[in-house]
């Protein structure tokens, strides 16, 4: 019983985690999606999300299972990664359109 509540908050967290990346990258990843459509040779962009979401939801098991909590040196990257958005943000004075690819 111990193992499907940790199974379902792995889950949960999980969930979580995508849901607040969806939400903070928005507006960039609707800017690259519309110019990947109309481009050709990008066209398989949009594919990528579906494919990761399928092989994750095919190894969910082999995911999920074995980790007992949230490993500090996640932390890390995922600290780094919010400083340099922040940075982005301001230093761009808040602007919300994307940089030139």
């Amino acid at each position: 019983m111990e193992m499907v509540r940790q199974t379902r908050r792995g889950n949960f967290a999980f969930l979580a985690f995508i849901a607040a990346s969806l939400i903070l990258y928005l507006a960039p990843l609707r800017l690259l999606f519309r110019w990947a459509w109309g481009n050709d040779t990008f066209s398989y962009i949009p594919l990528i999300p579906l494919v990761s979401a399928y092989l994750v939801y095919e190894c969910r098991k082999g995911i999920f299972t074995g980790f007992d909590r949230w490993h500090p040196a996640g932390a890390v990257p995922i600290a780094f990664a919010i400083l340099l958005y922040t940075h982005w943000a301001g230093y761009r004075g808040g602007d919300q359109r994307s940089p030139s690819l």
